[in-house]
C-alpha cells in the first residue's frame, strides 16, 4: 500500500505567499490519523521582508515618538521647577516686605522716643499720673478701653439696681416712685410728706405765735480795724529745662569684661576732653545687674526753639569728632547720638575717671 508524502513548498510559492495547506485522511487498519495536503485548508502566513527605506522610516517614527515623550517629561519637570522657584521668590519678597515694615516701625518708635526725650517727656508715660494735686489720665488706647469698661460696668450696675428697687416696690403692692417709697429714701430727710415737726429756713428763727420773725445775725464785724496785708517775698525763679547729649552707649558683652569696657569709656572721655568737651559717664543697670555705661555731655543745652542752633551745633561737632576718633583707631564713632532730658541724663551712678 502506497503512503502519501508531505509536499514541501517551493521557493516560488513562498515568495508569492501561495497558500500551502494539508488535509487529514483516515487510514485503514489500525485507525490512526495522518495529516495530508489539502487545497481547501487555511493558508499559512509567511513574513514579508522590509526594505531598507521602510525600516528606516519605521525606526524614525519610533525615535520621534520617544523624543516627543522625553520632551514632554522635560517640559513638565521644567514647569514644576519654575513654579517652585516662583513660589520661593514670592515668599522671599513677602518676608522682605515684612522685615521692611518692622524696620520702619522700629525707626518710627525710635524717632518718637528721641523727640519725647528732647522735649522732656517720659518715653513711657503712665496712663494715670498725679501732678500738682491733680489726677491726669492719658487718652491712649488702653486708657480708652478701661474707661469704656468702667462706664459700661456703672451703667449695668445702675440698671440692675433700678430693676431691683422697682421689683421690690411692685411686690409690696405700691407703684414705683410713690409717697410710700419716698419714706425709704434717706436722702430726702425732712422733706418727706409724712415727716413730723416744723420746717426751718436757714438763717431765720422760727415764727412764734402772735409774734414777728427775727433774723439771726452773724458775728460782729469791726469796721475800724485795719486790714493786714502780707509783704511780697522775693520773686521765685523757675529753673530753665536743659537737654543733655547722649554721646555713646558702651555695652558689656560676653567677650569683654566690665573693666575693659570702663577703660574704653575712660579713653573716649580723655579724647573728648582734649577737644574741649567735658563728659559724664554713668552706670546702667538692667534687672539689678550692670549692663553697660552711658556717656553724656556735662553741659546742658536749652530746650525748645531757643536751643535749636546750639543742639545742632553740638551734635554735628560730636559726630565729626567721632569720625576723627575712629580714624585714630578708636572702636566708636559716636554715630546716632541724641539729646535726652535731665531726668534721663542724671539717672544712674556716676563713674569717676
Amino acid at each position: 500500500m502506497s503512503r502519501s508524502k508531505k509536499r514541501a513548498a517551493v521557493l516560488f510559492e513562498a515568495m508569492n505567499k501561495t497558500p500551502v495547506s494539508q488535509s487529514t485522511v483516515r487510514r485503514g487498519g489500525i485507525g490512526w490519523l495522518r495529516r495530508e495536503s489539502d487545497d481547501n485548508a487555511a493558508p499559512m502566513l509567511v513574513a514579508e521582508a522590509l526594505t531598507e527605506e521602510e525600516a528606516a522610516v519605521e525606526i524614525a517614527q519610533e525615535e520621534a515618538v520617544r523624543v516627543a515623550k522625553r520632551q514632554e517629561i522635560e517640559r513638565v519637570e521644567q514647569e514644576r521647577v519654575q513654579r517652585r522657584e516662583a513660589a520661593a521668590a514670592e515668599k522671599a519678597t513677602r518676608r522682605a516686605e515684612r522685615r521692611t515694615r518692622r524696620a520702619e516701625r522700629r525707626a518710627n518708635r525710635a524717632e518718637q522716643r528721641r523727640k519725647m526725650a528732647e522735649s522732656g517727656e517720659d518715653p513711657n508715660p503712665s496712663p494715670l499720673r498725679f501732678e500738682a494735686g491733680r489726677i491726669l489720665v492719658s487718652a491712649g488706647p488702653v486708657s480708652c478701653i478701661v474707661a469704656a469698661s468702667l462706664v459700661c460696668a456703672v451703667g449695668i450696675g445702675g440698671f440692675a439696681m433700678g430693676r431691683r428697687v422697682t421689683g421690690s416696690a411692685e411686690k409690696d403692692g405700691r407703684p414705683a416712685g410713690s409717697d410710700a417709697g419716698m419714706k425709704l429714701s434717706p436722702l430726702l430727710g425732712a422733706t418727706n410728706r409724712d415727716s413730723a415737726g416744723p420746717t426751718h429756713e436757714p438763717g431765720r428763727s422760727a415764727v412764734r405765735a402772735g409774734g414777728t420773725a427775727k433774723l439771726e445775725t452773724g458775728p460782729a464785724v469791726s469796721s475800724n480795724r485795719p486790714a493786714r496785708v502780707s509783704k511780697p517775698g522775693p520773686p521765685q525763679t523757675t529753673p530753665v529745662p536743659l537737654n543733655y547729649l547722649q554721646i555713646e552707649w558702651f555695652p558689656i558683652q560676653p567677650h569683654k569684661t566690665a573693666l575693659q569696657v570702663r577703660a574704653e569709656v575712660r579713653d573716649v572721655q580723655q579724647f573728648l576732653e582734649r577737644q574741649g568737651i567735658r563728659t559724664v559717664a554713668r552706670r546702667h543697670l538692667k534687672q539689678g545687674r550692670l549692663s553697660g555705661f552711658l556717656l553724656f555731655s556735662e553741659e546742658g543745652v536749652r530746650t525748645g526753639s531757643a536751643g535749636d542752633s546750639s543742639r545742632k551745633k553740638l551734635e554735628s561737632r560730636i559726630q565729626s569728632l567721632g569720625r576723627a576718633y575712629r580714624k585714630e583707631g578708636g572702636l566708636y564713632e559716636f554715630k546716632g547720638c541724641f539729646f535726652v532730658n535731665a531726668a534721663v541724663a542724671h539717672r544712674g551712678e556716676r563713674v569717676d575717671r
